[in-house]
């Protein structure tokens, strides 16, 4: 039996002022996983779209911390990812970086660019 898939709701020109008071907050950081409450003024799709359970590998840097002490799992939306489904559901040009946090500077500079048009 075929099962139906649910279409995937994207960030759109409509959600230009949503957008821009997002990028105030989370612009340019490509490290954090933030609470869900983040896209608390975006429609329940797109929240559904980003909220992950991340969970820590052991390592110093591919661990989770929180309050300076490292956690199992939590759970969030991870800015990088968040940035970068921005850029790519609007059909922006980024230019593509190494690192996390060149890259979230990147994603941010495109989608300002976009929000000053």
């Amino acid at each position: 039996m075929k099962t139906k898939k649910t279409p995937v709701v994207r960030f759109d020109e409509s959600m230009k002022p949503m957008i821009e008071s997002l990028l105030e907050t989370i612009g340019g950081d490509g490290h954090t996983i933030w609470k869900t409450s983040i896209l608390k003024s975006f429609p329940e799709a797109i929240q559904k779209r980003f909220i992950r359970t991340i969970e820590s590998d052991g390592s110093y840097k591919g661990s989770i911390w929180n309050d300076g002490k490292m956690v199992e799992k939590i759970e969030g939306i991870y800015g990088l990812n968040l940035l970068g489904a921005i850029c790519q559901d609007l059909g922006l040009d980024y230019e593509g970086k190494i690192g996390r946090g060149f890259q979230a500077q990147a994603y941010t500079d495109s989608i300002n660019n976009w929000l000053k048009n």
